[in-house]
């Protein structure tokens, strides 16, 4: 189904130049992944700082936005402080193409989701507002009608009538019927 190490019908060939050098193919690895070898230490130090100061960015950003109390400055710093890291980010890395781009997705994925976090507390902000002024037109109806029903109570009608159920009451005995 697929290439093996093992050589199969030209065994002969291979087992001749095995038994002429026995490390040939050995060399020929250690060669090709010299250069690879040697920059290996200087390229994992690099790589490890490079980490280092993402993750000092990741907790500054983090920082930023945990102590920004107005919705609208925090974003706008978020956003200025990411392009400029993005920017810091681009001119350091120069060779890593690609993990520049994954941090740049990254970026615009937090972006994205604090726009929708803007975008959602703006509707639960215009829901409380909608909500308030209904309930403050309630309590205008509410007012509107004590100050009728207080009318009503020290009118002339109301005290002739409430006298008239009183009078009817005493006459049938208080039993309130």
């Amino acid at each position: 189904m697929c290439n093996t190490a093992c050589p199969g019908n030209t065994w002969p060939k291979w087992w001749h130049k095995v038994k002429e050098d026995p490390c040939s193919e050995i060399r020929a690895d250690r060669d090709r992944h010299k250069g690879w070898l040697e920059h290996t230490e200087t390229d994992l130090a690099n790589w490890k700082g490079w980490f280092s100061d993402l993750e000092k960015e990741r907790k500054r950003y983090k920082g930023l936005y945990e102590d920004e109390k107005d919705e609208t400055e925090s974003l706008g710093r978020e956003l200025a402080a990411r392009d400029s890291a993005i920017t810091k980010l681009t001119k350091d890395v120069g060779t890593a193409r690609l993990e520049r781009d994954n941090f740049r997705e990254q970026v615009k994925k937090e972006v994205n989701k604090l726009v929708k976090e803007r975008v959602a507390w703006n509707k639960k902000k215009d829901g409380f507002n909608t909500e308030l002024l209904r309930q403050l037109a309630l309590i205008k109806e509410q007012e509107t009608e004590i100050k009728l029903l207080s009318y009503l109570k020290n009118s002339v009608a109301y005290k002739v009538g409430r006298f008239i159920v009183e009078l009817i009451t005493s006459l049938r005995g208080g039993d309130g019927k």
